[in-house]
């Protein structure tokens, strides 16, 4: 098989196994709140203490991967969030609880998860970018975030089915210890660098760029900073994937418990249906890519990605509206699926951009995309029950709608110029 597929599936495994450490805690949530007396609010802000850690450590998380390589910190930080992971039932009643609290001490652990899995997607997007040529990068980031889905997807039903039978502390063991395994696996088969250049299409025979962080590259990463700030691009990227992260956020951290407690779903009955928005995603994520680099030769990469990005944001937004607003059970939870596909389509053209966009700081410029939808992406799990509790789950629902149309708006008030110049 060839190499850089064989990095790629194990991103995709990594990808599985992030959103499994993210998301279980969503589906625990019900039994989790009950055992500690958590009242919404409060498990909201355990839910962000995560997204606090993933967003205030992505530009270290990126610089890093630039620094010392991509494999090498992913490795790292991969046994570091799957090890607290595992501590998390612990928090709960650990020696923290009589200093900080119930709620401080889980939030702790929390953030400290959201600080290990900073550098997953930066450094596995630089990765990519290192095996694929750039009229493939949209199709391999995509089936990146195809792991979002499948691990998103799989988490509901896997998370109840332990809960169930085990208890919702088990489910936290487990899911540690499968990202424990994957750590020793990737870092015996995952190779940092291609040793000859990827053979992906007869125009990419060029030879592979010099390692991040060796050599010159180290030079490139001392001046990121000057790079990063200066372009006006860059800023745009992540405040418009910012406005998607308030989405994505809505979906993870409420979905499930929106189909429990508005359409009131059994648990196991909701955690199936809960699963079906991220299977359109393991579908469209990599699609998106893929229809943005065919596009390349006609448009050129900055049209292309734009194109479709603005298609995806701007046609989920009736289709979420649509979910909110029908009565029928599994009539809104397909419009709520195929409102998520079309915002997840998008996926594939934003890390695409974030490899291309300011040559040599592919992680540094992912990770402040990414450090952009986290931290927009941390009200969602607050603000959600704020609002639906005052105005009903279809307001909620209308200002997720809304942060998609800024998304939109921000992808076509960037510079028209090819990225990389």
């Amino acid at each position: 098989m060839n190499r850089r597929w064989v990095v790629l599936g194990f991103l995709f495994l990594v990808s599985v196994v992030t959103f499994l450490d993210r998301v279980n805690i969503s589906v625990a949530g019900e039994y989790m709140s009950r055992d500690f007396g958590l009242t919404d609010v409060q498990f909201g802000t355990i839910f962000s203490s995560f997204l606090l850690g993933y967003a205030l450590l992505q530009i270290p998380a990126g610089w890093l991967g630039d620094r010392f390589g991509y494999k090498e910190v992913l490795t790292g930080t991969l046994l570091v969030w799957s090890i607290f992971t595992v501590l998390t039932p612990w928090a709960g009643r650990g020696f923290l609880v009589p200093v900080l609290g119930v709620v401080p001490s889980i939030c702790l652990v929390r953030f400290l998860i959201g600080v290990g899995e900073a550098a997953a997607y930066p450094c596995s997007s630089a990765l990519a970018g290192r095996w694929f040529a750039p009229e493939q990068q949209g199709l391999a980031t995509g089936v990146i975030f195809a792991g979002v889905g499948a691990g998103s997807t799989i988490t509901p039903p896997f998370i109840a089915w332990l809960m169930v039978n085990f208890g919702w502390e088990v489910s936290f063991y487990v899911s540690g210890l499968l990202g424990i395994v994957l750590a020793g696996a990737f870092l015996v088969w995952v190779n940092p660098s291609p040793e000859s250049p990827p053979v992906v299409s007869p125009s990419a025979a060029n030879p592979s760029p010099p390692r991040q962080g060796e050599g010159e590259a180290g030079a490139v990463v001392r001046g990121s900073w000057r790079r990063l700030l200066a372009d006006r691009n860059v800023w745009l990227l992540a405040m418009s994937y910012g406005a998607t992260g308030y989405v994505l956020y809505v979906f993870l951290a409420w979905f499930f418990r929106y189909l429990v407690d508005e359409r009131e779903m059994e648990v196991l009955n909701a955690s199936f249906y809960a699963m079906f928005p991220f299977m359109s995603m393991a579908v469209s994520a990599p699609l998106g890519g893929w229809i943005s680099d065919r596009l390349i030769p006609r448009f050129g990469k900055m049209k292309a990605r734009r194109r479709i990005a603005i298609f995806g944001v701007v046609s989920c937004i009736p289709f979420m509206m649509m979910g909110a607003l029908i009565e029928n059970n599994p009539v809104a939870v397909a419009c709520f699926s195929l409102s998520f596909g079309l915002l997840t389509l998008t996926t594939g053209c934003y890390w695409a951009t974030a490899i291309d966009l300011v040559p040599g700081h592919a992680a540094l410029v992912g990770a402040s995309m990414n450090m952009g939808t986290n931290l927009v992406g941390m009200l969602a799990p607050v603000l959600t029950p704020f609002i639906k509790d005052h105005y009903g789950w279809p307001a909620a629902w209308a200002v997720a709608a809304l942060f998609a149309l800024a998304a939109a708006s921000l992808w076509m008030l960037m510079e028209e110029r090819e990225w990389g110049h």
